[in-house]
């Protein structure tokens, strides 16, 4: 019995050592080229173009309100004639931004952008300021989708 607590208690050490050695790696905000900041809500992000689409990878910041809760970003590649090429939302975890806080976010497209392409950002999110007072907010902005 002893010998199996002890198993027990070096195979829990090794596996918390190892989370201590590699530790949590947060949003490093200068690693994203594109930045689109609001009153509320920051979003950086990065482009990479593939053969078969685009992928964007990025961060939320909540700059304002007490909570974000439910933050949901949706991103749609649109075409000079405003014609949707394709999207994807993105559902944000953890599900509750306090002020300050940011999380990672990932999105492909599953269309190659084309010259006058568009990228349309929207997002979705409960402002939390108090225990009484709170709010749905919706947003949106368009980038161009090839620098």
């Amino acid at each position: 019995m002893k010998t199996r607590v002890l198993m027990f208690m070096i195979v829990v050490l090794l596996g918390v050592s190892g989370c201590v050695q590699n530790g949590y790696q947060g949003v490093k905000p200068e690693g994203y080229p594109a930045v689109k900041q609001a009153f509320d809500v920051t979003f950086g992000w990065k482009k990479t173009i593939g053969d078969h689409g685009m992928t964007l990878e990025g961060y939320a910041r909540n700059n304002r309100y007490f909570i974000v809760q439910g933050l949901e970003l949706r991103v749609s590649l649109v075409a000079v004639t405003g014609a949707e090429k394709s999207a994807e939302t993105f559902y944000f975890t953890p599900q509750e931004l306090r002020e300050g806080e940011m999380a990672p976010f990932s999105v492909s497209l599953k269309v190659r952008p084309e010259v006058g392409d568009r990228l349309r950002f929207s997002s979705r999110y409960q402002a939390v300021e108090d225990s009484e007072n709170s709010q749905i907010w919706v947003n949106s902005f368009e980038v161009t989708a090839l620098d």
